[in-house]
């Protein structure tokens, strides 16, 4: 159980830390201006992985108490 915690905490600092470079910067990798648009679609593509991720923990949050129990 303690490791589905570290992983929800490993989860949250990259998301947390990758919302963050999204929104600060103003050029991305290829020299591209990040304008508004482009970084809401940006955000949604971010969050659509989230969610993946958040289905994933649930699943393996659920299958460790079906264990432990």
């Amino acid at each position: 159980m303690k490791l589905w915690w570290f992983a929800n905490i490993f989860w949250l600092v990259v998301f947390a830390l990758g919302a963050i470079i999204i929104g600060l910067r103003e050029v991305d990798g290829a020299g591209i201006v990040q304008t508004p648009e482009i970084k809401t679609i940006t955000f949604i593509m971010v969050g659509i992985l989230f969610v993946i991720i958040m289905f994933i923990q649930l699943v393996w949050l659920f299958f460790v108490k079906k264990l432990k129990y």
